[in-house]
């Protein structure tokens, strides 16, 4: 009956209502904008000196596995065993390895997180033998001397190397003057295109057995044809020298000329390339050569054309044959000190023995 007696009362009731409202609205703004403000200030993860986000753990142990790989073989994916040292950044100064390893088929691997390092291979001789030459790949920046850097960033990872096992070589001669193949002592007859590979093979002018004759003055002039043996190794790691033996009261020393198929070979003598300890094993050779261009392969040979004269009033006789050996060059640790390594196609230590077999082959002449 009074409705009108109520009206002022709802008006009240309307308004208090309001302002509850619109304080929960101001409050909750607030609220969210302070969770807002409170994210957007946390601060970034650290980086790493690389510029990486740092995901290193307490300890600071990356653990990670190691494979080397060979790129020869293009049949799958094949890795093997090699002894692999992991050295500081060379810029410390640093000659001692963190670490090493010889499974490198999924090799664990313990290092410093966030560290620099550098990877190298110690050369093994003899067939399926390990080349310390690394190729280039992922996760690593290639060194100009066949080493990798890498950064050991996270806590766990998996690095691939890529490199290709060394082998022995394999050898035919062909005799330049008369225009054919030469046979060697171990044709037992056969084709004289066979490639050999045993060392000191003697090669025969193109008649078997019978070694080439040279007048007084003459000239001996053939081509050795040299490649790796196996399908999927290489013969040159870090380099080769090629080597001649012969009298030089005999030959004319500075009548040889030597090139090769398509490269320089380079007078390592004149340039300065050898060693101490090379320039001590190597006295009795007349030259020597240094080879690095393209690696050896089966499918992928090298030529060497060599030219020698007779020295006037001198007849080569069976007494004065020519040798010409290949030394290949590899990184091995100094007896010294092994944790040092060294490059070398022979050690220090005073034998000076060879880092990869040297190979030997003989021209015969009388």
């Amino acid at each position: 009956m009074n409705k009108k007696g109520m009206g002022p009362m709802v008006v009240i009731f309307s308004i208090l209502a309001g302002f509850l409202i619109l304080g929960g609205i101001i409050w909750f703004a607030i609220g969210q904008t302070g969770k807002i403000v409170q994210t957007a200030i946390q601060p970034s993860a650290p980086l790493s000196p690389t510029g990486v986000v740092s995901t290193c753990p307490d300890d600071q142990d990356w653990s990670g596995t190691i494979n080397v790989r060979n790129s020869l073989n293009d049949t799958g994916s094949e890795t093997y065993d090699t002894t692999m040292r992991f050295y500081t950044s060379p810029d410390s100064g640093d000659t001692t390895p963190q670490s090493s390893t010889t499974d490198t088929t999924d090799g664990a691997v313990t290092l410093t997180c966030g560290q620099t390092y550098v990877a190298k291979i110690l050369s093994t001789s003899g067939a399926a033998g390990d080349a310390s030459r690394i190729l280039a790949g992922q996760k690593y920046t290639l060194n100009s001397d066949g080493t990798a850097t890498f950064t050991a960033n996270g806590a766990r990872d998996s690095i691939t190397f890529v490199s290709a096992q060394h082998g022995l070589p394999e050898f035919r001669a062909k005799d330049l003057i008369s225009d054919g193949y030469m046979h060697d002592d171990q044709d037992q007859g056969g084709s004289a295109t066979d490639y050999e590979t045993v060392d000191g093979t003697l090669f025969f002018g193109t008649t078997n057995r019978t070694c080439i004759t040279i007048d007084a003055g003459g000239e001996l002039a053939w081509v050795e044809e040299i490649r790796a043996n196996v399908d999927d190794q290489f013969i040159n790691d870090l380099g080769m020298y090629v080597l001649y033996d012969f009298a030089n009261t005999i030959f004319d020393e500075t009548s040889l000329q030597v090139t090769g198929d398509s490269v320089t070979l380079t007078d390592a003598e004149t340039a300065d390339l050898l060693t101490t300890d090379e320039a001590i094993a190597y006295t009795d050779y007349e030259k020597i050569y240094y080879y690095n261009a393209e690696m050896l392969t089966k499918s992928n040979k090298l030529d060497v054309a060599t030219s020698l004269f007779a020295l006037g009033g001198q007849n080569p006789t069976g007494a004065h044959n020519v040798s010409m050996d290949y030394a290949p060059i590899g990184r091995y640790g100094s007896t010294a000190d092994s944790t040092i390594l060294k490059v070398g196609a022979v050690d220090d230590s005073t034998s000076r023995s060879d880092v990869h077999t040297r190979t030997d082959t003989v021209v015969c002449v009388g």
